[in-house]
């Protein structure tokens, strides 16, 4: 999960700016495939969260803690992704 939370800052980086923003206008459909991803990443989290807060797993709450922050990251990064794409539409 702290893999995919870096990457989710990288591609929110990449879009921000003049390069991104030449992007997204040149590639219109790509706002398009943001926000579904956005929402599948969304899903995953949620079922994520709602298998660790069952205790799903024999993890130890250090392990707990890291998959949490983790969780968390992700989440922040991808509604960043999902409300900056939303406001281009």
């Amino acid at each position: 999960m702290a893999e995919a939370a870096s990457a989710l800052e990288e591609l929110d980086a990449a879009l921000w700016g003049t390069p991104g923003l030449r992007l997204l206008l040149a590639r219109p459909e790509v706002v398009g495939e943001l926000g579904a991803g956005c929402q599948r990443l969304d899903a995953a989290i949620h079922r994520l969260e709602y298998d660790l807060d069952r205790g799903a797993g024999d993890l130890g709450s250090r392990e707990v803690g890291a998959r949490n922050a983790a969780l968390t990251d992700s989440k922040t990064w991808s509604g960043r992704l999902s409300r900056n794409r939303s406001a281009g539409e």
